[in-house]
């Protein structure tokens, strides 16, 4: 669990950050009066929301976008909520009802409409499409240099700790199947799934190399996908260990897609799988970890047929 935290403390905190902004531009539209603008009823509102949007990441880490999605939701909801509680408890009988109301509808409002609300905000990230963008990363490896070589290079029959490779084709491009886990479509179960790119070196060096990598999926049904990279890798002594530099050119990506692979540190978290199977210890990568969300949680949850989920 402390890796699983460390690993995903981007968007803890961004989680976090969201929840306060919503209590503080309550508690200002309000005229910090009222009785949910007081100290201990924003403590409170704070511990249970920051607690509710920790379990959710912690519980489906892969979930990122589902996650940011709640935590805006939840933003905008206290900074309504804070406001109104003046109205509903106006009065007497205006009290009472508000008491009824947040007790018997609160949790349902927060459960479907945040994630309603911050869809509605962060839509335009997925709209948001960059051409040619490309990303640098950098990673320490604890492996020495020719091993880190070997493990993080694109090469043609090879077996990883999650993917396969094939022999090299006729025009120059072998097929990569990854394989992992991730829900069915049709009924939020958890099913096998195999990923395949297609993969050809561009060039090669002692110390690096450039591949181009195409991924075998229907892009076109979603505009913000990329449909081809271009991966350049370069490996440097760093004491007893590795520095090794990825850069990464795409021919498109969605906004939205760059910063949940960025509060979900993907590539570290590859980097930490390879290194703990290198040390012989126990995995803790969250790429193991089935592709789960909330979404196909609740699929399963409410599901009305009676074949096995896992």
């Amino acid at each position: 669990m402390g890796y699983r935290i460390f690993r995903l403390r981007r968007l803890l905190i961004i989680c976090m950050m969201l929840v306060l902004t919503g209590l503080a531009a309550g508690t200002w539209i309000a005229g910090f009066d009222g009785p949910l603008a007081q100290p201990a009823a924003l403590v409170g509102l704070f511990v249970v929301f920051a607690t509710a949007l920790m379990a959710m990441t912690l519980r489906w880490p892969h979930d990122v976008g589902g996650t940011l999605t709640y935590a805006v939701g939840t933003g905008v909801i206290l900074a309504m909520v804070i406001p109104f509680s003046i109205y509903m408890t106006a009065t007497d009988d205006r009290q009472g009802l508000g008491i009824v109301l947040v007790v018997m509808f609160g949790p349902l409002i927060w459960l479907l409409g945040a994630p309603l609300i911050g869809a509605a905000v962060l839509f335009p990230l997925d709209r948001i499409v960059r051409r040619n963008y490309t990303s640098t990363s950098q990673h320490y490896v604890p492996m020495p240099l020719d091993v880190a070589r070997a493990r993080f290079s694109f090469e043609p029959d090879k077996q990883s700790l999650l993917a396969t490779t094939g022999p090299v084709g006729w025009d120059g491009f072998w097929e990569e199947r990854s394989m992992g886990r991730a829900p069915d479509p049709n009924n939020g179960a958890i099913v096998d799934v195999t990923t395949i790119t297609r993969v050809k070196e561009l060039d090669e060096g002692d110390l690096s190399q450039s591949v181009m990598a195409v991924p075998q999926r229907a892009v076109d049904a979603d505009p913000g996908s990329p449909t081809s990279f271009v991966i350049h890798i370069t490996f440097s002594l760093d004491g007893t260990g590795t520095q090794m530099t990825r850069t990464t050119n795409m021919d498109r990506v969605s906004q939205g897609r760059l910063v949940t692979a960025w509060l979900g540190d993907k590539m570290a978290d590859l980097v930490m799988a390879e290194c703990d199977a290198h040390a012989g210890r126990p995995p803790r990568a969250l790429v193991y970890l089935p592709m789960d969300s909330i979404w196909t949680a609740m699929q399963r949850f409410f599901r009305w047929d009676d074949r096995p989920l896992l």
